[in-house]
């Protein structure tokens, strides 16, 4: 191992949690997932906050379109004239 990685930041399972403001248990399920990477010590879960953090970023999605990009959609428009049919029917 390098000097590098020896060096990191080691996280228990509740001091991630706070720093990500979730619970213990959404930890051990990201973990159990494989979506964050972890370390095994005999039972005892540790994570590299640094790699955690890029594991996260990794999946952090793409933004969404800008709403000014998005066409004008009145969202109400489609369920009023649905309720006008149902009354004429």
């Amino acid at each position: 191992m390098s000097d590098d990685r020896c060096t990191q930041e080691v996280l228990t399972v509740a001091e991630l949690a706070t720093i990500l403001g979730v619970s213990g248990q959404t930890i051990y399920r990201l973990a159990a997932a494989g979506e964050i990477p972890k370390i095994k010590l005999g039972r005892a879960i540790r994570f590299h906050r640094s790699d955690v953090l890029n594991a996260l970023r990794e999946r952090s999605t793409a933004p969404a379109t800008p709403l000014e990009n998005q066409p004008d959609v009145d969202p109400w428009a489609q369920s009023a004239a649905s309720r006008r049919k149902r009354r004429r029917a």
